[in-house]
């Protein structure tokens, strides 16, 4: 069954933060989200008028109502006013085992304070200790703690204090920092990690906070391990702020709406290849769709530059593995990234510039989150061991095939086919298939006819 979350937050009548959010943030997860209502934030994406909370009364029956069929995986908590609900909500979420993440709402993007004193106190003496792990960024983690944070120590210190507070878990968000580079800070009480990305200029966008929080909450629904779980929530969220778009004067937002990336009509027998003869000699042989890995640096530009104008030539769909710059610049049919490219990877651009784009992916949750970029297609794998996919363990038959229902774009068999094994997956839904060791026999042209008589036989183009 789709895993269950709960999301305890306010209503943004701008739609740019709060359950809005984390809704559709969960769905791109695969992952159930039920919105319990605390509050109405009567807002546009300038300024807060009001935070007008609901009765503690109505509260409890959103809870009651829904724990008797759709009990949570997680239990997310956002914005939560008044001192009225932070106490029903400690007597009553200690009935679940569910892990509770809270993302502390003390101030909005536009400054608005949320808690009067009185409430404040109740939740930083009170609150905060219901919660399994809690992500503040800067801000919040300095009002928490009554410390400015402005040094790597600082920020570990702040997580001791709060652990102290009798918080589970830590995730102190660096995004409001002036630095170059993001740094998250993750703290337990006996380990802790710092998750360094790339910050990205120019954009100031609404809804980060819930989306980290519910991004959070929908990968460890899914049962990732928490440090994945947050590596994840790191990905989708460079990827997302990347992706935002204005909605009014100049005011961004995280954009769910995406367009789809072009659509690759036929794959079939598809050959990775890493230099200029073994791509010359493939086309040779009537090849239609070709990736081009290449990772040496020495010449890279020139080698790539000249693949794209071998393609053009004889109209081979291009792709270019990785260096997805070069293959706009070039004008490669399109690109191929894995899930750490996606991190850095400006995904619009290689849109508007009318490539197409495929994703590797190793399991569902992966599967989700890249296909909610809607790409051209994805590649999974390895589906056999795998000499260049040695450090991923072969995907079984019936991981494969639950990939397979779950996809919504053509899908790539990669990793460790053979001419011994190409016949097991004959029978499922592939759009093409990627061959690496397999085509580094020697001479390649024959290799290859090899290959093309064998998926003519076995109808795979």
């Amino acid at each position: 069954m789709m895993p269950v979350i709960w999301s305890i937050s306010g209503l943004d009548t701008s739609g740019g933060a709060g359950l809005a959010v984390d809704v559709k943030t969960c769905a791109v997860f695969g992952v159930h989200c039920c919105p319990l209502l605390t509050s109405v934030a009567i807002q546009d994406h300038d300024q807060v008028l009001s935070i007008k909370s609901v009765d503690a009364e109505n509260l409890k029956e959103q809870i009651n109502v829904l724990k008797k069929q759709m009990l949570p995986q997680v239990i997310k908590i956002g914005l939560i006013k008044s001192k009225e609900l932070m106490q029903l909500l400690c007597h009553e979420l200690k009935q679940f085992t569910a892990t509770i993440i809270l993302d502390p709402i003390l101030q909005t993007s536009s400054g608005f304070w949320v808690h009067d004193h009185d409430e404040f106190q109740f939740y930083q003496n009170n609150f905060l200790q219901l919660a399994t792990i809690i992500t503040p960024n800067l801000p919040e983690a300095e009002k928490l703690v009554s410390m400015k944070l402005n040094t790597f120590d600082d920020i570990e210190l702040a997580a001791e204090k709060l652990l102290a507070l009798g918080v589970g878990q830590v995730i102190i968000k660096g995004g409001h920092a002036k630095a170059n580079q993001v740094y998250d800070y993750w703290a337990n009480g006996k380990l802790a990690h710092w998750f360094v990305t790339n910050r990205i200029v120019d954009k100031s966008v609404r809804g980060t906070g819930c989306a980290f929080a519910s991004c959070l909450a929908a990968n460890l629904a899914r049962g990732e391990l928490l440090l994945t779980a947050l590596q994840n929530t790191k990905r989708f969220l460079t990827q997302s702020i990347k992706n935002s778009v204005a909605i009014c004067h100049n005011k961004q937002v995280l954009n769910y709406c995406q367009t789809p990336f072009p659509r690759v009509d036929q794959i079939g027998f598809y050959p990775i290849v890493s230099d200029l003869t073994s791509l010359t000699e493939i086309i040779t042989q009537g090849v239609t769709t070709v990736q081009f890995r290449i990772k040496t640096d020495s010449s890279l530009e020139t080698t790539i530059k000249q693949a794209c104008e071998i393609a053009r030539k004889v109209k081979l769909q291009l792709f270019v593995n990785d260096h997805w710059e070069l293959a706009i610049k070039f004008e490669a049919f399109g690109v191929h990234l894995g899930q750490e490219d996606l991190m850095s990877a400006d995904l619009e651009c290689i849109k508007r510039c009318g490539l197409r784009i495929g994703i590797s992916v190793h399991n569902v949750q992966e599967l989700q989150q890249a296909q909610s970029l809607q790409p051209s297609y994805i590649a999974i794998g390895p589906v056999f061991p795998s000499r260049t996919k040695n450090k991923l363990q072969p995907l079984t038959m019936h991981q494969i095939k639950i990939l397979l229902q779950k996809a919504t774009c053509p899908v790539v068999a990669i990793g460790g086919i053979t001419l011994l094994n190409i016949n097991r997956l004959a029978e499922l839904p592939f759009a093409g298939f990627a061959l690496i060791s397999a085509l580094q026999t020697k001479p390649l042209g024959v290799e290859v006819k090899k290959w093309l008589a064998i998926f003519q036989k076995l109808k795979l183009c």
